[in-house]
């Protein structure tokens, strides 16, 4: 049986392969939507599935599925997801059997297409009908200012926006049309989530903005806005270091998620200290 570092190496490289065939934005919009429709998962856990099983709606393990009366079909090739692995404590005095968080562990699941249930459950099996978004510049700003960075409005011409990082501020262009204000708020919320404590000297300025806008375009196509991306280059540039290409969508697709989470209404997030 593989070990874990071999099982993740191989689904990294489906990821790497995903990307060469379909390109960085096509990939991502896949990301968008895997992130919507597995909304119980973590970014990790979302790209890791979808580098498996793209169609996946609906996850159990095998007894899991057991106990809901369904058994999963002869053959299925399992999904693994990223789950804690705990241990017992070592070297201690105390009388304390709890166990201890000792990392993570790639664990077998499968989706619900892989099991005999009826046509009527795997059609009704999404994590994502959702009601339809109220798109507003005001409303978004407020959730981010409550929950991320306070949100200025400035009526610079010389740029969209900019967030200082110092004051956790996030500027942003009055003049703007209403789809490019909210893509802008959401690209300089992502600096927040993402480089509020990083110094330019430690990481490149310009794969901090692509970075950001990386993370703004998943959060865009998340919330249904049409938008384009303009850093195919970056993610393009990753196609021959695998596990690093899952980290680095994993960590900005997290940033999405959180903003997707703040912007349509769904977050229980705590502002930034």
């Amino acid at each position: 049986m593989p070990k874990t570092s071999e099982r993740f190496k191989a689904i990294a490289r489906n990821l790497a392969s995903t990307l060469e065939k379909d390109g960085p934005q096509t990939l991502l919009r896949h990301v968008a939507a895997a992130m919507k429709t597995l909304s119980r998962y973590s970014a990790k856990n979302a790209v890791l599935i979808l580098s498996q099983f793209p169609e996946a709606t609906e996850l159990n393990g095998y007894k899991k599925w057991r106990e809901r009366g369904y058994q999963v079909q002869k053959g299925a090739k399992a999904i693994f997801i990223w789950a804690p692995r705990y241990g017992k404590k070592k070297n201690t005095e105390e009388d304390d059997d709890s166990p201890v968080f000792k990392g993570f562990k790639l664990v077998p699941v499968f989706d619900i297409t892989q099991t005999d249930a009826p046509a009527e459950a795997i059609a009704n099996a999404s994590y994502a009908v959702k009601a339809p978004l109220d798109l507003d510049y005001s409303r978004i700003a407020e959730a981010i200012a409550s929950r991320v960075a306070t949100v200025v409005t400035t009526n610079s011409i010389h740029h969209h926006g900019y967030y200082d990082p110092v004051n956790n501020t996030i500027h942003v262009c009055a003049n703007l049309p209403e789809p490019v204000r909210i893509h802008t708020l959401l690209h300089e919320a992502a600096h927040a989530l993402l480089h509020r404590d990083v110094k330019t000297k430690e990481k490149d300025v310009s794969a901090i903005e692509i970075e950001a806008e990386t993370a703004a375009y998943v959060a865009s196509t998340m919330l249904g806005l049409d938008s384009s991306l303009a850093t195919s280059a970056y993610l393009t540039s990753y196609k021959a270091k695998p596990e690093d290409l899952y980290d680095v969508i994993s960590r900005v697709s997290e940033a999405a998620k959180r903003l997707y989470e703040i912007a349509s209404g769904e977050a229980g997030l705590q502002k930034a200290a």
